[in-house]
């Protein structure tokens, strides 16, 4: 069955990531906690729940309830990316996380909101300015790109419609209007409280480092930026479980990333009176599995990464992509590499397949049941 499992913090959280901290005493919390810390508070919450931590809660209890423990959390020990066994227990599937909002006192949640793909710029007013004297934002722009033969070579070569350097790349959370204009090429409308800094409200504290055992270390001061979500907004994801819930309270207090940052978490079963506010949404229509309600040509399509994409293959018959940048990741158990760090192509990215050409990717197993390897398929328009 499917669940909506939410998680509203209690006050501010910081998600390390391995880009948190740069050179000197200065910290930055990614926006979104990771794939693998949502999977691992999800075991440990059924762990807590039934009874089978240790003393200390802290670890399973193995000696005890060996045989519970791997029926509904799992055989595979630690969560890596690329695990042969993916064995996560009454855990079937988790979906990418995202932003729910839901305004007080509704019963359901009112949008789910992701993050926007690379392929639009913002449109401004050529004349007015907002409140603040900055340019006005009426829109979006979607960047295309063009074939251009090379006479001299024999070859094509991509040229892409770059955007503005003297604008800001979009910083702003698709909502259910967004991704409906956006999978049919269509004007997308604007929503000023859909920028990411009117949800995740950036707070400065000052933190001291502590060492491997968790001590703080004598003058190790350093500044720290955490976020805090604005009220009415939460994380969330689907998990699809199989047989009866393992989770014995709908509600229970838990503890995401290394900081240990405090959250209410919810769950609630996808119920068919209420299913049709979530597959009114592309992206979470795609999530559910339910029929899409449009579908692009197969000729004039992209690809979106709803999340970040790993696996041991690059995707295969390409004609463009755009990518931001390279996401490294930890979480991964293969050992032959030189550095414990790997690169998978970051979430918001775009990949164009060649005309007449199938798309193709075969990402780790493991990182696709917990929320990895997510696409959607959109119109290219162009």
């Amino acid at each position: 069955m499917q669940y909506l499992i939410t998680f509203k913090p209690y006050g501010t959280f910081f998600f390390g990531t391995f880009k948190s901290f740069g050179e000197g005493y200065y910290a930055e919390s990614s926006r979104f906690p990771l794939q693998t810390t949502i999977v691992g508070c999800l075991r440990k919450t059924i762990l807590k729940q039934n009874g089978w931590l240790d003393e200390e809660g802290k670890y399973p209890n193995f000696d005890s309830f060996k045989e519970e423990i791997h029926q509904y959390t799992g055989t595979v020990e630690t969560v890596e990316l690329d695990s042969k066994d993916t064995n996560l227990g009454r855990i079937e599937k988790v979906s990418p996380v995202f932003i729910v909002r839901q305004d007080p006192g509704h019963f359901c949640p009112d949008d789910f909101l992701f993050p926007v793909p690379q392929d639009i710029d913002y449109r401004y007013d050529p004349v007015e300015k907002d409140e603040e004297g900055n340019k006005l934002i009426i829109g979006f722009d979607y960047l295309a790109y063009q074939n251009e033969s090379n006479a001299e070579e024999g070859s094509e070569i991509v040229t892409t419609k770059i955007r503005n350097p003297k604008n800001d790349p979009p910083d702003y959370l698709g909502d259910r209007d967004f991704w409906e204009k956006y999978v049919r090429h269509e004007k997308i409308p604007y929503h000023p409280g859909c920028e990411s800094g009117n949800i995740f409200l950036n707070v400065v504290q000052q933190g001291i480092a502590r060492d491997e055992n968790r001590q703080t270390v004598e003058g190790a001061f350093y500044e720290k930026h955490a976020f805090c979500l604005a009220k009415g907004y939460s994380f969330g994801v689907i998990a699809v479980l199989n047989g009866e819930t393992p989770f014995k309270k709908e509600k229970d207090d838990v503890f995401l990333g290394g900081d240990k940052s405090l959250f209410q978490m919810q769950i609630k079963p996808i119920t068919a009176p209420y299913k049709l506010r979530y597959t009114g949404h592309p992206v979470m229509n795609r999530i559910l599995g339910s029929e899409p309600h449009y579908e692009p040509p197969d000729d004039d399509n992209k690809y979106v990464c709803i999340s970040a994409l790993y696996g041991d293959q690059e995707p295969l018959d390409l004609e463009h992509a755009l990518i931001l940048s390279l996401e490294a990741n930890r979480f991964l158990e293969y050992q032959k590499k030189k550095t414990d760090s790997y690169c998978g192509i970051p979430h918001g990215s775009v990949l164009y397949p060649k005309k007449g050409k199938s798309f193709i990717y075969k990402g780790y197993d493991m990182a696709t049941k917990i929320g990895y390897n997510f696409l959607i398929k959109a119109k290219k328009g162009f």
